[in-house]
Order: C-alpha cells, then sequence, then structure tokens
C-alpha cells in the first residue's frame, strides 16, 4: 500500500498494524475504485495517528490524482491532475442509473487510446461551470451540450461490449444523457427525478433483459 508507506515516512514511526481491505468497487470501471480505498485507508490513518490535515492532503496528492476528491466526496469542479478542487455544492433531482458491463478498463490502456486512436470531445474554457450552472437551472439542453467525456470516444471503439452497452443505454428516451464513466467500463444514464441525487446499478445482462435484447 503505497499510504501505508508514506503515511509511515511522514510521521517517521510504525504504524503497528495489519491491513485487510475489501472494496465493493468494481475495479476497471472508471468508479475511481483504487483511489477510493487509498482515500479510505487514509483517513483511518488519520484518526489513529492524529496527523494534521495538509500532511494528509500532500499524501493525497502524491499516492494518486483523484484520491483528494475521494477524501471528501460530493460534487466538486477539479483542476490540475485532479488535485485542485472546488466544491461548489451538491446537486439534487437528478437521478443515476450505472450499467456495470462484464470487461475492465485499466486506465493506463484508456490513456493509451487516447494517444492511438485521438478523441473528438474536448472541454473548452468555462464549459465545466457552465454545464454546472445548467444542472443547477434544470437546463436538459445545456446539459446535453457541455457534457463531455474525453475517453468515451476511444474506449467505445476499442471496447465492442462497452459500446454495444452505451447504445442500449442511449436509447432510452427518458434519459437526459448517456456517458462513460471516467475512463471506463461502467456506463451510465442521467434522469431528472423528484427526489435527492440518487442511484441504482445493473449489471449489463440486465440492461438486456430490460430492453429485450
Amino acid at each position: 500500500f503505497r499510504v501505508v508507506e508514506a503515511v509511515r515516512q511522514e510521521i517517521d514511526a510504525p504504524l503497528g498494524i495489519d491491513i485487510s481491505l475489501k472494496s465493493r468497487i468494481p475495479p476497471g470501471g472508471g468508479l475511481g475504485g483504487a483511489s477510493t480505498d487509498a482515500a479510505t485507508l487514509l483517513k483511518y490513518l488519520q484518526r489513529q495517528h492524529s496527523i494534521p490535515d495538509e500532511i494528509v492532503k500532500r499524501i493525497a496528492e502524491q499516492v494518486g490524482s483523484d484520491v483528494p476528491f475521494f477524501l471528501r466526496g460530493g460534487t466538486a469542479i477539479a483542476a490540475g491532475r485532479g488535485e485542485v478542487l472546488e466544491f461548489p455544492g451538491d446537486l439534487t433531482d437528478y437521478h443515476v442509473k450505472l450499467a456495470l458491463p462484464g470487461v475492465r478498463v485499466p486506465t493506463p490502456t484508456a490513456y493509451a487510446l487516447i494517444d492511438r486512436l485521438g478523441c473528438a470531445e474536448r472541454l473548452n474554457p468555462g464549459d465545466i461551470d457552465n454545464l454546472h450552472r445548467a444542472f443547477l437551472a434544470g437546463d436538459i439542453a445545456s446539459i446535453k451540450e457541455l457534457s463531455k467525456n474525453t475517453f468515451e470516444g476511444p474506449v467505445l471503439k476499442a471496447y465492442k461490449e462497452i459500446g454495444a452497452l452505451f447504445d442500449r443505454l442511449d436509447s432510452d428516451p427518458t434519459a437526459i444523457l448517456t456517458r462513460l464513466s471516467g475512463s471506463g467500463s461502467c456506463v451510465f444514464n442521467l434522469y431528472a427525478c423528484s427526489k435527492s441525487l440518487c442511484f441504482s446499478f445493473v449489471t449489463s445482462d440486465e440492461v438486456s433483459k430490460s430492453d429485450g435484447a
């Protein structure tokens, strides 16, 4: 565990613990599973050893680009490598259906696909702030226009199973949009709903059954 070694070096003392970590987040799914594990372990070690927040933040940035986000979670706008975070307030009135395919996309592979295949989806300056405002206003047309994922095109081309799952979800006329989650492999639909932001999880087989495939 890189977190353990980083903490040990910072406090210059043995930690005196045995670690058994059980993650329920599918690996290679674009859900930040490894970073969530690292953040959870880091928060535990902070409590056990009274590590100051500034040291925890520094360790998080060293361990992984999105580990600082998972120390807190919620709705955030990220810059830099992902370690520069702004928390503008959580979104409400949206529902996410997350579909889990039967394949994994390692993050290095996803970046290599961008280098090899290129990408058409790029954010323009100001798009992220405009997208957040569109979510707050319930501006569906702007949400569809401004929501982008650079990994989406290359990953869908390279992984036919993910592309097929994406197409099935994208055929749902009640969804605001369909997107690849992070660098893949999971795909999600976003819906408007009257409740606070909520989630449902389905497998690709369940998606096939629901649409009669």
